[in-house]
């Protein structure tokens, strides 16, 4: 990472003890040019698995990216004087254009595209979500588990937002994909259950519903191999329900106990609880 204060030139910058050239900025002043047009493509998961890129907007969540990932593309607004990331080309920009590419209320001064990390080799652990819709949620999630330590990576079954949408990069400060592996979204519960299965080892995920059946997290065994999370609203799905049936061996039902009128807790919160639990007794943290 450098800093310069662009004003009529870009000034040189010291990197690792070695001086570097003055890098190219390119202004773009059109809302049609083809650099913001494909920018603004990777926002649907379509294009961002065809191109295999994703964004990353805002200061703080690209200066958690480690310096040995360099972007593909950087845009700043004209007059940004924070801290540019390593980039393989440089784009300013009018706010107004900014506006139009970036997925905030305000906007953001800096946005920067990356290549796709490839998914992770190993993970001792995996978060399975299942149907969960809320970025914010999810990014919140994946900083859970960075925070536990736990090896983990994440994966999908069934719907709901993936963890390179751009809202979910900046929920997670930039460390979807980087400190959390993706492992990708899964057909159904019997191609999860296939995987796992040639795992060779005897696994068991908890799952977070409110069953009767379920016992509280505080008394399940916790040397699991995953935890899987349904949607904000409904829960997990019913297809995963029938497996629970035909699989008690594997999923392992539990439930966050509360007290009061408190009918659910928010998928983040309850999802927070029992990854903290997991890794205490992992003893990760």
């Amino acid at each position: 990472m450098y800093t310069t204060s662009f004003h009529s030139s870009f000034p040189r910058f010291l990197t690792s003890a070695r001086l570097f050239s003055t890098p190219k900025i390119t202004p773009l002043t059109s809302p049609t040019n083809p650099t913001l047009k494909h920018i603004l493509s990777l926002h649907l998961p379509k294009n961002r698995k065809k191109h295999s890129q994703y964004i990353i907007e805002g200061p703080r969540a690209i200066s958690s990216v480690s310096d040995k990932f360099v972007a593909d593309l950087t845009v700043f607004v004209n007059d940004y004087s924070g801290e540019l990331p390593n980039s393989l080309q440089y784009y300013s920009v009018p706010e107004n254009l900014m506006k139009k590419i970036t997925t905030t209320t305000s906007v953001t001064p800096l946005l920067s595209v990356y290549p796709l990390p490839p998914p992770p080799p190993s993970s001792s652990f995996k978060l399975i979500t299942n149907g969960i819709q809320d970025p914010g949620n999810l990014g919140g999630l994946i900083r859970t588990l960075a925070a536990t330590n736990l090896n983990a990576s994440i994966c999908m079954v069934g719907s709901g937002v993936e963890p390179f949408s751009p809202k979910v990069v900046r929920s997670s400060l930039g460390l979807s994909g980087v400190e959390v592996g993706w492992e990708g979204k899964f057909d159904g519960w019997m191609e999860f259950e296939r995987v796992m299965d040639l795992s060779g080892c005897d696994w068991k995920v908890l799952v977070s519903i409110l069953d009767s059946s379920a016992s509280s997290i505080y008394s399940v065994p916790k040397n699991v191999e995953g935890l899987i999370l349904g949607s904000e609203g409904k829960g997990v799905d019913d297809d995963l329900k029938l497996r629970c049936k035909v699989r008690p061996e594997n999923y392992i039902k539990c439930y966050v106990p509360m007290s009061g009128n408190v009918e659910s807790l928010n998928v983040g919160v309850a999802g927070g609880i029992c990854l903290y639990e997991i890794a205490r007794e992992k003893g990760t943290i």
